[in-house]
């Protein structure tokens, strides 16, 4: 399954992880996505994630695109849902 990336505005890229991608807009189904900033001085910093699963896919193949891309340090926002009010 590859990982694709895809260039934004600000240094930033849209990246999906799933088994029949070929680019960011398509609607097929994937495990992860999210946003690499680029926050200066070999920062990465990745948010928006969400997918079907707890763990990050493919890990160390998204590692290597980030250094390859020139990134040094990467940060992930995480997200915490809580339910703040029982129905």
């Amino acid at each position: 399954m590859p990982w694709i990336l895809e260039k934004l505005e600000h240094p930033a890229w849209a990246a999906k992880y799933g088994p029949e991608l070929r680019d960011t807009t398509r609607y097929d189904p994937y495990a992860l996505s999210c946003v690499i900033e680029d926050r200066g001085d070999g920062v990465a910093l990745v948010s928006n994630a969400a997918g079907n699963s707890g763990r990050i896919p493919a890990r160390e193949e998204l590692r290597g695109m980030l250094i390859d891309l020139g990134f040094s340090r990467v940060r992930w926002i995480r997200l915490i849902d809580e339910e703040l009010q029982k129905k």
